[in-house]
């Protein structure tokens, strides 16, 4: 899911639900004084991965992601069993919001004396698997995102061949609106969105779900 944050309707109140903008930061990466744009009120929620909660901030769990792998249908990974070997061997797409080569995926593979080769490299994980749709690219990407796009695109779904942790999804605001009625009304829509998204009956239940090949 995209890193997004909200922002106050333009006439300064919260009550008016539509008046709430909902939108990705120029970049589309959460900017790093998100906590104080929080706290002076020139947004109101950051939804992203997990993570400390700032000071004056309150924070929810609203998902857990699990971490799936995805390729073409025919690509050559796809007719065998993945292993991490075979996965090393493919060529990935990387996605890095931050402009990084390497990242925990490239570290789990160092511990076994592995290393893939990233031939593509974009900022945002929306775009990615359009692009493996028509490559032999791999992608390593959230369940979620592979739940979305796979049966549209024709993909196949792949559990990672190696250990790798998951993260969380996660909603943080300023402590200031915790008992504002339209920051209330805004915070249930998001997480009530998101358990659709997921196909879990509630909030932080569970990863989301996607078919495999």
């Amino acid at each position: 899911m995209s890193p997004s944050c909200t922002r106050p309707p333009r006439g300064g109140s919260h009550a008016g639900r539509r008046g709430i903008e909902v939108g990705a930061p120029p970049g589309m990466d959460i900017p790093a004084d998100y906590a104080d744009l929080l706290r002076r009120g020139e947004i109101d929620g950051k939804l992203g991965r997990g993570g400390p909660v700032p000071d004056g901030c309150r924070s929810t769990l609203l998902a857990a992601e699990e971490i799936v792998c995805v390729m073409r249908r025919g690509h050559p990974a796809s007719r065998r069993p993945l292993t991490a070997a075979r996965y090393a061997a493919c060529e990935h797409l990387m996605v890095s919001p931050h402009g990084g080569d390497h990242g925990a995926i490239d570290h789990a593979l160092a511990e076994r004396g592995l290393r893939r080769r990233v031939t593509l490299t974009v900022s945002h994980f929306l775009v990615a698997p359009f692009i493996v749709s028509g490559s032999d690219l791999l992608l390593t990407v959230s369940a979620r995102v592979a739940a979305a796009l796979a049966r549209r695109l024709d993909l196949v779904v792949r559990p990672c061949p190696f250990a790798l942790d998951g993260y969380t999804l996660t909603l943080v605001w300023p402590e200031r609106a915790e008992r504002d009625e339209g920051h209330r009304w805004l915070r249930a829509a998001i997480q009530r969105a998101v358990a659709v998204d997921s196909g879990s009956p509630g909030p932080g239940l569970g990863p989301a779900r996607c078919d495999t090949a």
